[in-house]
């Protein structure tokens, strides 16, 4: 096939590309809501070090564990009784906490797998507070 001189059969041959990949998602499952801009939205309070929340499952005295599923957009709300740091291993993420603020940590989650989320403290010390468990999909 020839191309036009104006590159209209450049247009259509991206326009048809497009359209063929656009359909793989579909075809293979990931309906519109697979991917959804519109953030999953976990609210956490972390007091005396200690986190809560409803969507945390806990057992024994070990940390808790949010799970999550592999590309689901995520807002992590913090609120704190004191100032820390907290870090997302494995996503290279941290965030300042005050107890003033609630404060936001927003990302994808790509990786699958499971990443400890730590406080670190002014003298260094490193400590997890809960496991972040991305499943695959």
């Amino acid at each position: 096939m020839q191309p036009y001189e104006d590159g209209e059969y450049f247009v259509w041959s991206a326009v048809r590309r497009a359209l063929v990949l656009g359909a793989i998602p579909l075809a293979l499952g990931a309906g519109p809501q697979a991917w959804s801009d519109s953030p999953h939205v976990v609210a956490i309070s972390l007091v005396g070090g200690r986190p809560n929340g409803s969507e945390l499952t806990f057992s024994g005295g070990r940390a808790p564990v949010l799970r999550l599923r592999q590309g689901e957009v995520v807002e992590l709300r913090w609120s704190t009784d004191r100032s820390m740091a907290l870090h997302l291993h494995g996503y290279n993420l941290e965030l300042q906490t005050t107890p003033a603020d609630e404060s936001i940590m927003s990302f994808t989650a790509r990786f699958a797998g499971r990443f400890p989320i730590e406080t670190h403290d002014v003298q260094g010390r490193h400590r997890v507070i809960l496991f972040l468990e991305v499943h695959p999909r």
